[in-house]
C-alpha cells in the first residue's frame, strides 16, 4: 500500500504566512481609510444636526410671537417640542457630552424680524464645552469660560447653524465676529 493514498492536502507553512502577510498589508492600508470615513461620516451628521436645531429655533420664533429662546444652561424650551430626540445636542465626534453645541447670546429672546442678514447670522456653532452656553462674536475662539468657545475641529474650522436654518463648516480664517450680531450689515 502506497503512503500517498493516506496524505491529505494541506497548505505549507510559506504559503500560509504569505496569505498572513497579504491580509496585515491590506488591513493595514484600509483601516485608516475607513477611519477618515467615519470621521467624515460624523461632520456631516453633525452639521444635520446643526440644521435641525436651527430650524427648531425658527419654528419655536414661530410659535412664540417671533421671539427667539432666551438662553437657558439646558435645552428646555426646544425638547421634545420642536426636536425629536435630545441626541440631536450631541455631536457624533464628542461623545463625552450632553450638548456640544453653543448659541449666540445675542439672540437671547431677539425677535426673529430683528436679523438683518439671516443667512449669515450664526445661531449655534460646535462648541468646548458640555452644556447649552452662550458665546458672542468677539469672544468666540480664544477667550471667556472654556465652556464658551467655538470647538476649532473637523479640519481646522467648525460646524456652524444659522438664522435661516442652513448649516455649514466654515474655515477658522473664515469666522467673523460680524457673524454673530443679528444687527449686522455689509
Amino acid at each position: 500500500m502506497s503512503r500517498s493514498r493516506g496524505r491529505r492536502a494541506a497548505f505549507t507553512l510559506v504559503a500560509l504566512l504569505t496569505v498572513t502577510a497579504i491580509i496585515a498589508t491590506l488591513a493595514a492600508i484600509l483601516l485608516p481609510v475607513f477611519a477618515r470615513a467615519r470621521e467624515q461620516a460624523r461632520a456631516a451628521m453633525c452639521v444635520s444636526n446643526l440644521s435641525n436645531i436651527a430650524i427648531g429655533l425658527k419654528i419655536y420664533a414661530e410659535d412664540h410671537a417671533g421671539l427667539l429662546p432666551p438662553r437657558e444652561d439646558d435645552l428646555g424650551p426646544l425638547y421634545p417640542r420642536y426636536l425629536a430626540t435630545s441626541q440631536i445636542f450631541r455631536c457624533p465626534s464628542k461623545s463625552d457630552t450632553v450638548c456640544s453645541y453653543i448659541y449666540n447670546i445675542y439672540l437671547n429672546n431677539r425677535a426673529d424680524a430683528e436679523i438683518a442678514q439671516p443667512a449669515q447670522t450664526v445661531t449655534i456653532a460646535d462648541s468646548t464645552g458640555n452644556g447649552w452656553w452662550g458665546i458672542d462674536g468677539s469672544t468666540m475662539a480664544t477667550y471667556g469660560h472654556p465652556n464658551c468657545r467655538i470647538k476649532d475641529m473637523n479640519k481646522e474650522g467648525a460646524n456652524f447653524g444659522f438664522c435661516d436654518g442652513h448649516a455649514k463648516w466654515q474655515k477658522r480664517e473664515n469666522w467673523l465676529p460680524s457673524q454673530w450680531y443679528p444687527t449686522w450689515t455689509p
